[in-house]
């Protein structure tokens, strides 16, 4: 019987620091010379750090400590990715101060709610749950951010339906793949993947099949001005299992959908690869990415 549900607990774990220079925004410019978004500081740091969890090998990440990179207000060069890159630090209007808010992370919110009275045990801030979500204690359950990473909106709903289909006695219930759950970072240029690394399946044995496409070939992408991007796949050599897809650029937190569908159904390279995708639209990407792989891309 089920006496209680979790959901979603969380709450933001932040620290302050106090700095005597004035707060400022940092303008990325872009490689055609074009300014990039506006991020504060905690954005930067915060996209920098989700960016390092991505396929190091293809998609730099934001320059990490960018606000310690000595750039005052006017143009100036950061590191990114390894590579000089042009910057600009604007003032914030109206906005001068002494103390910096850096968003670190977040925790479960466990305390007083009553888990010290049942079985359920709480590691690291989080409560422990099966595959199914279930605690330790009977009829107890947990979805969300409380039962630990990734901290993800669609990760927590999707466990929600699970949870609940579990509990009704729905037969053909399944737990969560976490390699199928799709991450994404909405700066710009957006950063979005599934699965496995390159370096990762390396790591467990594999071997892979890489294939990579940029959005400057592709009559889409040209159309938009949106010509910075690239679009990796991971292939199982032996078998043509997809095991991990990797973009950054524009529309890529769309675009991912398609290898998180394909990596749900267990596709392979070749039903990737007789899949048609509209012209023109910047999902052709999808499909010469996997033809890259193979050795038999059409438009590079």
């Amino acid at each position: 019987m089920l006496r209680a549900l979790l959901v979603d607990r969380f709450k933001m774990r932040y620290h302050t620091e106090r700095k005597e220079e004035d707060a400022f925004n940092l303008v990325l410019a872009r490689k055609d010379g074009r300014l990039g978004p506006q991020l504060h500081t905690s954005s930067v740091d915060c996209a920098s750090r989700r960016a390092a969890q991505r396929d190091k090998q293809d998609v730099p990440p934001l320059p990490p400590g960018a606000v310690e990179c000595g750039v005052r207000n006017g143009p100036g060069t950061i590191n990114f990715g390894g590579m000089p890159m042009s910057v600009l630090v604007q003032m914030l209007s109206n906005q001068t101060g002494r103390q910096v808010v850096d968003h670190t992370g977040i925790t479960g919110n466990v305390e007083n709610i009553g888990l010290e009275r049942t079985r359920a045990r709480v590691d690291k801030g989080h409560i422990v749950v099966d595959s199914w979500l279930a605690t330790d204690e009977p009829g107890l359950y947990a979805i969300g951010d409380v039962v630990g990473p990734p901290w993800l909106a669609h990760k927590a709903s999707h466990e929600g339906i699970i949870c609940v289909e579990r509990i009704a006695g729905v037969t053909d219930a399944r737990p969560l793949d976490p390699q199928n759950i799709p991450a994404c970072t909405y700066c710009r240029p957006q950063i979005a993947s599934v699965g496995l690394s390159e370096a990762a399946a390396r790591a467990a044995g594999r071997d892979v099949r890489v294939g990579r496409f940029p959005y400057q070939a592709n009559g889409k992408a040209i159309a938009m001005s949106e010509t910075e991007g690239l679009v990796k796949t991971v292939f199982d050599a032996e078998t043509g299992e997809l095991l991990g897809a990797h973009l950054f650029g524009a529309d890529a937190t769309d675009l991912i959908h398609g290898f998180v569908i394909a990596k749900t159904l267990e596709g392979t390279e070749a039903q990737l690869m007789h899949t048609v995708f509209p012209h023109p639209t910047l999902s052709e990407m999808l499909g010469e990415s996997t033809l890259d792989a193979f050795g038999r891309a059409l438009h590079i």
